[in-house]
């Protein structure tokens, strides 16, 4: 039940802000382009918690909460959206250390490669055929 999750978390983040335990997100830009619309809704919600506790909540927890809200409207668990957010950061960090590049993260390719591996990663889950044709593998 998405309140009885975001209740819960609400109320930890909220005591490890008191204690001064802040935990940041390694996955908040992902979660920002691939939830676009749940990342708005909890950067709403985080902005009328700062208001109404009158506390201010690292921008990190708009991601944390975008997962919750996201993985009540898609079809995927919060494990595994995790999942797929730490199987694209490890495809960034593989790209960028064998082609010696730095991704930037804020660029529309970026935006774009990140939903092609989302894709990718739905369609090996529901095992669909990924059919490649041979002269586009010979052509990378």
């Amino acid at each position: 039940n998405l309140v009885v999750a975001l209740t819960d978390h609400i109320i930890f983040a909220y005591k490890r802000l008191k204690q001064n335990q802040l935990i940041s997100n390694p996955f908040a830009m992902e979660t920002k382009y691939l939830y676009s619309d749940a990342y708005q809704l909890a950067a709403k919600v985080i902005e009328r918690l700062n208001q109404q506790l009158d506390v201010q909540f690292p921008e990190d927890e708009i991601g944390f909460i975008a997962l919750h809200i996201a993985s009540n409207s898609e079809e995927l668990s919060m494990r595994e959206m995790s999942l797929i957010n730490q199987l694209i950061n490890k495809s960034i960090t593989i790209i960028e250390s064998d082609l010696n590049h730095q991704v930037d993260q804020s660029s529309v390719q970026y935006q774009r490669f990140i939903r092609h591996v989302q894709f990718l990663i739905r369609r090996l889950r529901q095992n669909e055929a990924i059919h490649a044709q041979n002269d586009f593998i010979e052509m990378i």
